[in-house]
């Protein structure tokens, strides 16, 4: 949970470092200059060439295929 400051630039540490490993990509999901989400791909097996993949929107962005299209852009991604 990010409640402080502190909170978000710890898990922004964590992200990037997990990025650095290559065990996680991660980006923000904007909707006309709002961010919205997140997606994840995590847990990347490079030899499979599998991961697994996570979101999370906004309610006020929620049931409007946001996730969806991000997930499939994300698939792009291999």
């Amino acid at each position: 949970r990010t409640h402080t400051v502190d909170d978000v630039m710890e898990y922004i540490h964590e992200v990037q470092q997990r990025h650095r490993e290559g065990k996680e990509l991660a980006f923000a999901i904007f909707v006309e200059n709002d961010m919205v989400g997140r997606i994840a791909l995590h847990k990347i097996d490079h030899c499979r060439g599998i991961a697994e993949m996570a979101t999370w929107i906004t309610a006020g962005a929620q049931g409007r295929g946001i996730a969806h299209r991000g997930g499939v852009r994300a698939e792009d991604l291999h």
